[in-house]
């Protein structure tokens, strides 16, 4: 929930730093998914809404993002958000359009039922929209094409090769983007802020985009399939020694 003695909930000073950072890549943000929004409208969205798949990895996006995975020695600020499985399995068996609003929906609920600022919210989107675009040009230079109603699952080997730099390609964008903005935020140097928080991040995050494409292939047998493993995922903590926002580093919050 909002901490109204949150300081970091205080919109940056107009024409700062941090005002110029955040401006620009909502703006970016803004306008790849303004070319989403097209690309759905003569997609087939209204097709794809009458049927259950879709609605239901929202929901599981939304539920993974209001219900962190705590790992052990961590606190909640540096958790890891399920959300980004599931949003990057959409990127790979819809496309980036279907992709981005099933991230818009869940940043726009999230923030909702936090009450959280309307400009971190907006820069949370962005960047989160931008690093499947970043994920989404990857898969096309591979060649993989997928269409809101022409759905794609891996196959072959040389495809899973293609999906991992497509998740690094995600990673590298969401981390960088996300690590500037907390380092001008607190007047550290971007380099240090980036190789301290690397390692972690790395690891929590690829691992969470490695998941995506067994998703995917769930996705393809039946919505009741997916359901029913999303409910063996974990739920609030990892068992394991295995997650950022402002300090969660996969997106600014507090």
């Amino acid at each position: 929930m909002r901490d109204p003695n949150d300081p970091r909930d205080a919109g940056p000073r107009i024409g700062s730093p941090l005002w110029i950072y955040l401006t620009a890549v909502t703006v970016a943000g803004a306008a790849a998914l303004a070319l989403a929004a097209v690309s759905l409208a003569n997609a087939g969205l209204t097709t794809l809404l009458r049927q259950p798949l879709l609605p239901a990895i929202a929901v599981l996006s939304v539920i993974g993002e209001l219900r962190p995975i705590v790992t052990p020695g961590k606190s909640r600020p540096d958790s890891a958000d399920a959300s980004l499985m599931f949003c990057f399995a959409a990127l790979l068996y819809w496309g980036f359009p279907v992709a981005a609003l099933v991230r818009l929906v869940t940043s726009v609920v999230t923030a909702a039922v936090g009450r959280g600022p309307v400009f971190r919210t907006a820069f949370n989107t962005a960047q989160y929209t931008l690093s499947l675009g970043a994920a989404w040009l990857v898969l096309l230079a591979a060649g993989i094409h997928p269409q809101p109603l022409a759905p794609w699952t891996p196959t072959t080997g040389r495809e899973l090769g293609s999906v991992g730099l497509a998740a690094v390609a995600s990673f590298v964008v969401n981390f960088f983007l996300v690590s500037v903005a907390v380092a001008v935020h607190s007047r550290a140097p971007i380099p240090a802020t980036l190789r301290k928080e690397l390692p972690y991040q790395a690891f929590v995050n690829l691992v969470l985009l490695s998941a995506a494409p067994l998703v995917v292939v769930v996705m393809g047998r039946s919505v009741l399939l997916v359901l029913r493993s999303s409910r063996a995922a974990p739920r609030r903590r990892w068992r394991c020694g295995c997650a950022p926002r402002w300090p969660r580093r996969s997106r600014w919050t507090a």
